[in-house]
């Protein structure tokens, strides 16, 4: 098969074209340049190309962008499997109530209120669908900053992919009927809301879907915490 001679094609490249290559050739490279997608002929050949098209600050600027992906993609698998921790967490205490070993209240000097254990472990999932949302969205937001140019790498895209469906899915989750099943008990005066003791499980108790609504001052939070990259955003 003949050879593509690519330095030819260059000159008549898209930015956008030769953004990719670069990135791709990143992604390829090895510690002892052995395997590598461009020579370094190539390579020197499409940066020359962008200093005389004056591209060269912002396929640098790119270059960064696609460090900063980078990085935020390593995030979101974290908190993508604290997510799923948090999940087995608490469907592992519905199971013992299920089955009797824990009681679905705690009652103190006569103040009875929903597990506080289970209190604590449906906040833990809330907050942690919370901050995958958020870097979702910060995902999204660094893409539309390089201008829709591919930043991720063939498995990043599959991580973010996968923290996607778990976002998508959230509500499916069989444990979020237990919310309503405490509502109906507050409801029916079998406890008080003043008892509670976490005021934002009460709230989900209230309207669970409420809580899963990625606000504007958190979008907002969100590109806030982004501002180390400020440079790079314009």
């Amino acid at each position: 098969m003949k050879k593509v001679n690519l330095k030819k094609l260059i000159k008549s490249m898209s930015f956008r074209d030769k953004a990719k290559l670069v990135l791709a050739d990143a992604g390829w490279s090895i510690p002892g340049g052995e395997s590598q997608l461009l020579t370094s002929s190539e390579k020197n050949a499409i940066l020359q190309d962008c200093k005389d098209k004056g591209e060269i600050d912002e396929l640098h600027r790119i270059g960064k962008l696609s460090v900063v992906m980078y990085l935020t993609v390593l995030e979101t698998q974290n908190i993508f499997n604290r997510l799923q921790y948090t999940i087995v967490n608490l469907n592992f205490l519905l199971y013992l109530m299920g089955s009797g070993e824990l009681e679905e209240f705690t009652i103190n000097d006569g103040n009875k209120q929903p597990l506080i254990a289970l209190q604590h472990a449906f906040l833990d999932v809330f907050d942690a669908y919370k901050h995958l949302y958020a870097k979702l969205f910060s995902l999204n937001f660094i893409k539309r900053k390089a201008n829709d140019i591919d930043l991720l790498s063939e498995k990043d895209q599959k991580i973010t992919n996968e923290a996607s469906d778990e976002i998508s899915s959230f509500e499916e989750n069989a444990f979020l009927y237990m919310l309503g099943i405490y509502k109906s008990y507050m409801d029916a005066g079998d406890f008080s809301a003043e008892n509670v003791s976490e005021s934002k499980f009460l709230e989900l108790i209230e309207n669970y879907k409420k809580s899963l609504v990625f606000t504007e001052d958190e979008q907002t939070e969100a590109i806030k915490k982004l501002s180390y990259m400020r440079d790079l955003l314009s």
